[in-house]
């Protein structure tokens, strides 16, 4: 009996071991639909323990810039910025991290930009992700893309796009909401096929005339 008792002992500490915390990312204050190439702007994430187990230790933030590389540290020059502060989380506590959004070159480029921020720690995963979409304007606050002249909707499994006369479709790039990139196509038509996809939200970035573009946001 003894030993079968130390052996279910076993077996519940690896379990309790090897469990990760889930971590959940939202906010609750204002994002700028618009703001010029140069500026900057501030928000509050929150972070939120939905595991069982008391997390412990630092959480940083990574995040994607529309098809730009992932990063995970401070840069103040050109991306996000962010406090990296440690915390003791238990079942439901959050903690609250400030963001400074430095829409700079050559990650911010003028037109729709979508951001994708998940919360990142040692033995944690993220349970979701925080996405942000603004339109980029030029620096003195006027936008060079007239979003009437291009549309895109999806029907079935195809991305329909329409436009004016006089634009060029030049490139269609299209995202998951973690801002991994699962289309690219180049010299477009205006009935895209989508590729096989997992239902869920994702963005269509179309590139047209002089790299002007458009961000559509999707449900498929």
């Amino acid at each position: 009996m003894k030993k079968i008792a130390f052996v279910v002992a076993t077996l519940f500490c690896l379990v309790r071991t090897n469990a990760q915390i889930g971590l959940h990312i939202y906010k609750n204050d204002f994002t700028p639909s618009s703001i010029a190439l140069g500026s900057s702007f501030s928000f509050n994430a929150i972070v939120r323990n939905d595991s069982s187990i008391v997390f412990g230790g630092a959480i940083g933030l990574a995040y994607k810039i529309n098809n730009s590389a992932i990063v995970s540290i401070t840069d103040s020059s050109s991306g996000l910025q962010f406090d990296t502060a440690g915390a003791i989380l238990n079942q439901g506590d959050t903690v609250s991290k400030t963001i400074v959004v430095h829409v700079t070159g050559p990650q911010f480029l003028v037109g729709p930009s979508v951001v994708v921020i998940w919360p990142i720690a040692n033995h944690a995963y993220a349970l979701d992700s925080l996405v942000l979409t603004f339109n980029v304007l030029t620096p003195n606050g006027i936008s060079t893309i007239d979003e009437d002249k291009v549309k895109a909707f999806v029907v079935n499994d195809w991305l329909m796009v329409t436009s004016e006369n006089g634009i060029h479709l030049k490139r269609v790039r299209i995202y998951n909401v973690l801002g991994e990139e699962i289309l690219n196509k180049q010299n477009l038509s205006n009935n895209i096929q989508l590729p096989e996809m997992n239902t869920g939200i994702y963005f269509a970035e179309i590139t047209y005339n002089n790299n002007q573009r458009r961000v559509f946001r999707f449900y498929h």
